[in-house]
């Protein structure tokens, strides 16, 4: 009996052991999934900030990116803009001389038996413009002597043939400055007819010559000439004369 109770106290001793290292196991076995949880949540934390920094970073630089695409767009689209203002001006401009390419002629009734006063040194001093029937020209020109002359009566009388031309541009001795101005009417010196020029002079310098009529500023006509005179300096040698209606 003493033997079998041995036997008993020795089991359940060892049963109490097993029970005990049993729990020690489960409890080092739960740490360790507890460890391996832990870590695992926190590399999933990891990587989910690396994940949205990376993803800000791409974010930003196509928003730059973009920006930089707008302005340039923009800038781009300013200038065409301009471009096409510029060449639109422009277009309406010729669009304008197209349409009426005689928008500066001047009509024969306005001009016919009209006498133009200069005013320049060593110029004609008066330039007046009459019809002819029947002849090769259809107009005379009577140019009488420079104004500051002594004697201003002397006469030179010029065949001319007034037509309607393309449009011209050409800068004239105005009153005051040197100003630019458009014309149709050319008025061409075709021959010379007589003249009571006490000088001498038959009236050649004048054939071969192209003179313009057109209106000025003031609402009258205006004659322009070459610059007869011949005083001014090299770089006004295109300038023409201007003789105003009286």
């Amino acid at each position: 009996m003493l033997l079998l109770a041995k036997k008993m106290m020795r089991k359940w001793y060892n049963m109490g052991n097993d029970s005990r290292q049993g729990r020690k196991q489960q409890r080092r076995s739960g740490w360790k999934w507890t460890v391996i949880a832990g870590i695992t949540a926190l590399v999933v934390v990891l990587v989910f900030i690396l994940g949205m920094a990376l993803g800000r970073g791409r974010h930003n630089r196509l928003d730059v990116a973009s920006s930089s695409t707008a302005v340039t767009s923009s800038s781009q689209s300013t200038s065409s803009s301009a471009s096409s203002v510029a060449t639109s001006s422009s277009a309406v401009a010729s669009s304008e001389e197209s349409d009426d390419p005689f928008k500066y002629s001047v009509g024969a009734g306005d001009f016919n038996g009209v006498t133009f006063r200069g005013h320049g040194v060593n110029e004609p001093g008066s330039i007046s413009i009459n019809s002819v029937q029947g002849e090769s020209y259809n107009y005379i020109l009577t140019i009488t002597g420079p104004a500051t002359s002594d004697d201003s009566s002397d006469v030179t009388r010029v065949a001319a043939e007034v037509r309607q031309g393309p449009v011209t541009q050409f800068r004239v001795f105005g009153r005051p400055n040197i100003r630019t101005v458009k014309a149709n009417t050319q008025v061409n010196i075709v021959d010379t007819i007589d003249t009571d020029d006490s000088s001498n002079d038959d009236g050649s310098q004048y054939v071969g010559e192209r003179f313009y009529l057109f209106y000025n500023a003031s609402g009258t006509l205006s004659l322009a000439t070459p610059n007869f005179a011949g005083n001014v300096t090299e770089d006004e040698t295109d300038v023409k004369a201007e003789y105003i209606q009286e």
